[in-house]
């Protein structure tokens, strides 16, 4: 039985097309071709809020690939923004 990677998602903002702003779930395509050449199922889990709806995603996978994306807020453990942050999410 292959093992089911769960692939953390980021969010992007749309800024063209027929739909800006519209807000886009997505991660990038190595990640997954990587699961699928190394005999895994990817599952991409997009990125929400709800701490029981996370827990329930990650109940669904054997491994989890942390893709990156939107640096950590520091305020979440006591520090102040450095000048060199990116976007956050709070």
């Amino acid at each position: 039985m292959k093992p089911i990677i769960g692939i953390s998602g980021s969010v992007i903002i749309d800024d063209s097309g027929i739909f800006p702003g519209y807000r886009r779930s997505y991660v990038n395509e190595d990640y997954v071709d990587s699961v699928v050449q190394n005999g895994g199922i990817p599952y991409i889990i997009p990125f929400n809020g709800d701490e029981e709806v996370i827990k329930e995603q990650l109940s669904n996978v054997q491994g989890l690939i942390l893709s990156g994306g939107h640096d950590v807020d520091p305020h979440n453990y006591g520090e102040e923004p450095e000048q060199k942050l990116g976007d956050i999410w709070p």
